[in-house]
């Protein structure tokens, strides 16, 4: 058996929480990997989701803050058809209660999500969210952590 832990780098975007309005992650830097993963882990007590009231996460990429832009279809594997960078919309209660991944395939060297709540909602959606970078180009992983981290810091 051999294990990742060596070879990937996890980082929380969005900790445990209740997100009760719209939210954005800080810029996440992923220079120097070639794998980007999104774990989004959605908890089960949200109800009353429509087509009308519903959470849309939105990714944007770029080079800078300045320039992040919504990603594109070609950019994302897993989630729905990608329309203005909205990599998944949660529209029915049967969504609620899973974890569900996306690949980035994207060529920036940023990127940040967003949650968008639409409609009304009476209560906010419990979730968190993690980064798992993956292939770094650069090793020992130790060293160049501390490089991306400052890197991070600068943002």
């Amino acid at each position: 058996m051999r294990d990742l832990i060596d070879n990937i780098k996890v980082k929380p975007l969005i900790t445990p929480t209740q997100i009760e309005g719209e939210f954005e992650t800080a810029p996440l830097c992923i220079w120097g990997y070639d794998s980007l993963t999104l774990i989004l882990n959605l908890g089960k007590e949200f109800k009353g989701l429509s087509d009308e009231n519903c959470v849309q996460f939105l990714l944007e990429h770029g080079d800078s803050k300045e320039t992040l832009t919504p990603v594109v279809e070609d950019h994302i594997l897993g989630g729905d058809p990608i329309t203005d960078g909205v990599i998944m919309t949660l529209n029915d209660d049967t969504q609620v209660g899973s974890v569900y991944c996306f690949g980035y395939l994207g060529d920036r060297s940023l990127v940040q999500l967003k949650v968008l709540m639409r409609g009304t909602h009476e209560v906010g959606i419990p979730m968190s969210c993690v980064a798992v970078l993956g292939h770094g180009e650069y090793m020992p992983p130790e060293s160049y952590m501390e490089r991306l981290d400052a890197i991070e810091e600068a943002l």
